[in-house]
């Protein structure tokens, strides 16, 4: 049963009772818990029960009230003293996922989406912007506000994932919460662009290789050719398809898959060992990497150390993904590794 206290304030006209409320569910959205006040409203009937509170147009039309006026207070807060809000944001940030998640319409997404803060590629690192700067530094053509969530700031600066879209000089907003991968994909849309995390922005455009100028890399058939050879010896257990891709310069390889939220999500509930091709994951090699080159060479002259570097570059790119759960299974592999390294000194 829902508390009241019927009390007669002073101030108020005589035996104008007020009633206190010791449970609000109804007048704010179960995220916005964190907010603690006192609602002054004449309108509300003194014979409230539970039910009522959940289904009177009043409180409905209250509720909706409450809520655009706290956004929009945030919103001036976090203009007035940007320090002072970053800290809030971190430490209150949880709710406002959860309330991006719940939200009843697009509407109110967007509005509860302007109060994230993220850190952001065009930006020195501490330094945090929101969805609505990152608008305002569009390129005229762009379509996409793209994210990349990640454990550290490090982290997101070393992604392969990183590179194609920085080399097309687009902002690229950093999440360091695992979860604003999925809460973010629930956002979809903001100030009517789309709102895509690099992994899957790079898994659903095209990547037609050709072979550079001026740049030392596998000839084109050599390249395919290895690419057939790791789609054989990796199998249909771990990867859809292997192919050569021009998007990569400092990394050997990268693993895309079509929802990389969701592949992290299995990852996390399930053993990895065999989701390759459940995930339909494709594995792109980068044919100017020397570890791609050598391997290139290693498949013709020693198959059994061709073998084990090809699954140490699977697994690298699955660790660079998020989707390898315990890397102890690694350590046998890296230990013939270094065997077969240190006979060639």
């Amino acid at each position: 049963m829902m508390a009241h206290s019927f009390i007669e304030v002073a101030g108020y006209p005589p035996h104008h009772c007020c009633v206190l409320l010791h449970s609000t569910r109804g007048i704010l959205p179960d995220w916005m818990r964190f907010v603690k006040g006192v609602v002054d409203s004449e309108d509300i009937p003194l014979n409230l029960s539970r039910e009522l509170l959940q289904q009177t147009a009043i409180i409905r039309k209250l509720k909706m009230i409450l809520t655009s006026r706290l956004l929009k207070f945030l919103g001036d807060e976090a203009k007035k003293d940007r320090k002072k809000y970053e800290k809030f944001f971190s430490d209150c940030g949880v709710y406002f996922r959860e309330g991006l998640i719940t939200a009843e319409d697009d509407y109110q997404k967007e509005e509860i989406a302007k109060l994230f803060r993220f850190e952001s590629s065009f930006e020195r690192p501490g330094v945090t912007t929101s969805l609505s700067d990152y608008l305002s530094r569009m390129k005229p053509n762009q379509q996409n506000v793209y994210f990349l969530c990640a454990t550290s700031r490090e982290m997101a600066e070393m992604s392969p994932y990183l590179e194609p879209v920085k080399a097309q000089e687009m902002e690229v907003l950093f999440s360091f919460n695992m979860y604003d991968d999925s809460v973010l994909g629930q956002l979809q849309k903001f100030g009517g662009k789309t709102v895509v995390s690099v992994e899957n922005y790079l898994a659903k455009s095209d990547d037609k290789y050709t072979q550079p100028d001026g740049v030392n890399s596998l000839p084109t058939e050599q390249a395919q050719s290895l690419a057939k050879w790791l789609e054989q010896t990796l199998g249909p257990g771990k990867v859809k398809e292997v192919k050569v891709s021009g998007r990569l310069t400092s990394h050997p390889a990268m693993l895309t898959t079509p929802e990389m939220s969701m592949a992290r999500t299995i990852t996390r509930s399930a053993q990895p060992e065999g989701l390759g091709g459940y995930l339909q994951a494709t594995l792109e090699i980068n044919p100017s990497h020397p570890v791609i080159q050598n391997l290139s060479e290693a498949k013709e002259s020693n198959r059994q150390l061709a073998t084990l570097v090809a699954e140490q570059v699977y697994d690298n790119a699955m660790i660079a993904a998020g989707l390898l759960g315990d890397p102890r299974r690694m350590l046998t592999r890296l230990n013939d590794l270094l065997v077969q390294a240190l006979k060639r000194e």
